[in-house]
C-alpha cells in the first residue's frame, strides 16, 4: 500500500520558522536612493531595466539603475540605449525608450565594484545555468551590511544555487511571471518585447526563509520601488516564497507541454476555445 500523502511544509499555509542562524540582517538603512543592478540583457532583464530606469528618471529619489550586459547587447545599450515594447493582442502597443545617458551599462558587477560603486539590490535576469557564476560576480558589488541578490529564474533551484556559490550572501527569492524576449531583428537600441494579455507582468519577491508573515524591511522597500516603476509586485501568502516558486514550477510543467503540442504561446492557448477548455 502507498503511504498517505502528506502536504509538504512549503505548500502549507504558513511559512516555517528556520532554526538555522543567518549571518546577515534583513533590515536596510539608506541615506541615498538605493542602487539597483539588473544583470542579464534577456527578456526579463530588459523588462525590469526599462521600467526601473524610466521610473528613476521621473523620480531620481526612487532608485539609481545599472544594467550589466555583454557583447552586442552592451554595445547597443551604450551607443543607442534600450527600447522596450509591450505588444497588445488588440494592437494597442506601447514603447518605452531609455536613452544611453539615462542607463549605466557595464560589462560586469566586478567592473562596477572596481569603479567604486556599490549595489543595494542585484537582480539576476540570467539563465538558470548561469546563476552560480552571476552570483559570484554580483557579490563583489553588494553594499556591505545591506546589499542583497534577487533571483528571478524558473524552477526552484536558483536561490539554492546562489547560497551554494556564495554562502551567507543576503538573498531574496523572486518569481517572475512575464512573457518577454529580446528582438534582435532591429538595429539601433537594444530591443525587447513583452507580450501583454493572458499573462500579467508580475515580479514577486521575498525572503527565502521567512520567519514572519510580515515582509522584511528590504523586501518591503524593493516591492515599493517595483510598484512605483509599474511592475506588479504581489505579496506572497504568509511570505512563503518557496511555495510560490513551486506554484510557478507546477504551472510551467503543465502549460509548457500544452503550448508545445498546440505550437502556440500561452496567450493564444488561453484565448482559443478548443485549447482553453
Amino acid at each position: 500500500r502507498l503511504p498517505l500523502f502528506r502536504i509538504p511544509w512549503f505548500l502549507q499555509t504558513r511559512a516555517p520558522s528556520s532554526s538555522r542562524s543567518r549571518c546577515f540582517s534583513s533590515s536596510v538603512s539608506m541615506s541615498s536612493p538605493p542602487h539597483i543592478v539588473v544583470v542579464g540583457a534577456g527578456g526579463v532583464g530588459c523588462w525590469l531595466a526599462a521600467l526601473l530606469a524610466t521610473a528613476s528618471q521621473r523620480n531620481p529619489n526612487l532608485a539609481r539603475v545599472s544594467f550589466v550586459a555583454r557583447g552586442r547587447a552592451l554595445e547597443s545599450l551604450r551607443n543607442h540605449g534600450l527600447r522596450f515594447t509591450v505588444k497588445d493582442p488588440d494592437g494597442a502597443d506601447q514603447t518605452i525608450s531609455v536613452e544611453p545617458g539615462n542607463l549605466n551599462a557595464a560589462p560586469s558587477c566586478a567592473a562596477l565594484a572596481e569603479a567604486g560603486d556599490k549595489a543595494d539590490y542585484v537582480i539576476l535576469g540570467v539563465k538558470t545555468w548561469q546563476v552560480a557564476d552571476a552570483a559570484k560576480d554580483a557579490a563583489l558589488v553588494l553594499r556591505e551590511g545591506g546589499g542583497c541578490i534577487v533571483t528571478t529564474q524558473n524552477g526552484v533551484s536558483a536561490p539554492y544555487d546562489v547560497q551554494a556559490a556564495c554562502p551567507g550572501v543576503p538573498l531574496l527569492a523572486g518569481v517572475a511571471k512575464v512573457i518577454a524576449f529580446r528582438d534582435d531583428t532591429q538595429g539601433g537600441p537594444l530591443n525587447a518585447v513583452r507580450m501583454a494579455g493572458a499573462i500579467p507582468d508580475v515580479l514577486m519577491v521575498g525572503e527565502m526563509e521567512a520567519t514572519s508573515s510580515a515582509p522584511s524591511q528590504r523586501t518591503a522597500l524593493l516591492r515599493a520601488i517595483l510598484k512605483e516603476a509599474g511592475v506588479t509586485s504581489k505579496d506572497p501568502e504568509d511570505e512563503n516564497m518557496l511555495r510560490e516558486l513551486w506554484r510557478k514550477a507546477v504551472m510551467m510543467c503543465s502549460m509548457g507541454p500544452v503550448c508545445a503540442l498546440a505550437r502556440a504561446d500561452v496567450n493564444t492557448v488561453v484565448r482559443t476555445p478548443r485549447t482553453s477548455d
